[in-house]
């Protein structure tokens, strides 16, 4: 699980309440192609123009059928339907209070979403734009954008600019008369507008052009009087964007020669404040406050100095509401660090497990009594846990005859993307699979990778040991555990 859906499951007591009688949001439908170790519960996920972040919860029924009816949708918004480690079911979800959609969810292509309902037409937006992306004509003249040459990139924009267009005004020249249709028109268009920008940025970057004047030439300067509109908050992108234009400028400023880690850590603050005003300073300012309340604080001691540092920040806010989330946060992160600081720590008694392997065996710690365990918390999604394999396989080969266990155990995945990874990588360790996440909740894992040492008695070595690619670091545990 990202860190960041699991402060959004600490916060959902906050954000959930109700707010009074409106028209509510109903999705029903069902599972297809299910598995075993599927997923029971999934979460609707949806933030509103100020970055708060919402939550509802669909269960699957025995027959994978849910049904869901929610209050909590205040106007159009984009939502997505996540699972454990914070991947996305289908495309994303136009919805608006009042909307009723039946979904049909395809799980061996998570993608594949039958959409009926209300707001149908809306709703194929994404779907159809991922069609014309995908078109053989196109994907062959298009596949690397980045490796492009400057002018076939320029066209690439261009191309997918007018595609986007021409879909978003075909559809929503039959929807002008819904109540929500103009804005959702108007998130689609600033959605997409953002895209490019990103894009183009993106590229400016890798071919060591400036980024602003690339913009400006391809999608023109009107991005930058629109940096203000309180409006545009209604797209998810614009906003990702107006967090980084502080990390931009600083670039810019100092012609692209600097370290993302060399930016002075306020520098973004003052920039928000010197830079945007209203609705929009208030979203930017409650967005990089809320980052550095969940970021790693070493103690409650450090965490409240660096809440004491940007108390100037968070009282340029005006917004009441997002004052109040914002408090509620910080409470909460300081509960969670003073929890933390009592937790498992190195010589306790490692938590039971009971996990099954590729071929339904049951395995439980009990299991390797006189052993030494090294164990790898990893998921098939996650990029850094793949780079440790060879490391891993590497250690595994010198260690294995030498009382030391290998068991890599799945965290926050799907059992077909499990299984697939296990096919194409072939460990020859022993691999199983967490289901529900206890091994991390026992562990008090945050992120992964991860890797924990315990010893012959079972007794925790290092809760946090270190990773395969540290071999000195690694085998120096090992041969001290060995040596006994």
């Amino acid at each position: 699980m990202s860190l960041r859906l699991f402060f959004l499951l600490l916060f959902l007591p906050f954000l959930t309440h109700s707010q009074g009688a409106r028209k509510k949001v109903v999705l029903a439908g069902k599972f297809i192609h299910s598995h075993p170790f599927q997923d029971r519960m999934y979460l609707l996920s949806w933030t509103d123009p100020l970055g708060m972040a919402y939550l509802d919860t669909i269960y699957l029924k025995e027959d994978d059928s849910f049904y869901l009816q929610t209050d909590k949708i205040t106007g159009s918004v984009l939502a997505t339907i996540n699972y454990q480690n914070n991947k996305t079911l289908g495309p994303r979800l136009l919805l608006a209070p009042g909307d009723s959609l039946q979904l049909i969810i395809d799980m061996l292509n998570a993608k594949n979403v039958q959409v009926e309902g209300k707001s149908k037409v809306v709703n194929s937006y994404f779907p159809l734009v991922e069609k014309a992306l995908s078109d053989p004509l196109f994907v062959q003249k298009y596949s690397k954008p980045a490796s492009l040459a400057e002018a076939d990139f320029e066209d690439y924009i261009h191309k997918r600019r007018q595609l986007a267009d021409s879909i978003r005004k075909q559809l929503f020249s039959s929807t002008s008369s819904d109540a929500y249709g103009k804005d959702f028109e108007h998130l689609l268009k600033v959605e997409n507008h953002y895209e490019l920008i990103a894009l183009v940025h993106d590229q400016a970057w890798y071919t060591s052009k400036a980024p602003q004047a690339m913009i400006d030439r391809l999608l023109g300067q009107e991005w930058k009087k629109e940096l203000n509109h309180a409006a545009n908050l209604i797209s998810p992108r614009f906003r990702n964007f107006l967090q980084y234009m502080a990390r931009y400028t600083y670039w810019a400023n100092h012609h692209y020669q600097v370290s993302p880690d060399s930016i002075p850590a306020l520098y973004r603050y003052e920039y928000a404040l010197r830079n945007y005003t209203d609705k929009v300073q208030d979203y930017v300012l409650g967005m990089y406050l809320w980052r550095d309340i969940i970021n790693e604080h070493a103690s409650t001691e450090a965490f409240s100095q660096k809440m004491d540092s940007l108390q100037t920040y968070k009282q340029a806010i005006g917004d009441q509401k997002l004052l109040a989330y914002l408090d509620a946060c910080q409470r909460t992160r300081h509960k969670e660090l003073e929890k933390g600081q009592q937790a498992l720590k190195n010589g306790d008694q490692a938590p039971n497990f009971s996990l099954k392997d590729a071929k339904g065996k049951v395995y439980t710690l009990a299991d390797f009594k006189g052993k030494i365990l090294y164990i790898d918390l990893w998921a098939s999604w996650c990029g850094p846990c793949k780079e440790e394999l060879p490391h891993l396989a590497r250690l595994h080969e010198q260690y294995k005859e030498r009382d030391v266990v290998f068991i890599s155990i799945a965290l926050w995945d799907r059992y077909t993307a499990w299984q697939k990874a296990l096919l194409k990588d072939q460990p020859t360790w022993l691999q199983l699979f967490d289901a529900t996440g206890i091994v991390g909740k026992a562990y008090g894992v945050k992120a992964i990778p991860h890797f924990i040492l315990i010893d012959k008695q079972g007794r925790i070595v290092q809760q946090k040991a270190p990773k395969p690619s540290a071999t000195e670091q690694i085998q120096t545990l090992l041969e001290q555990q060995t040596g006994r």
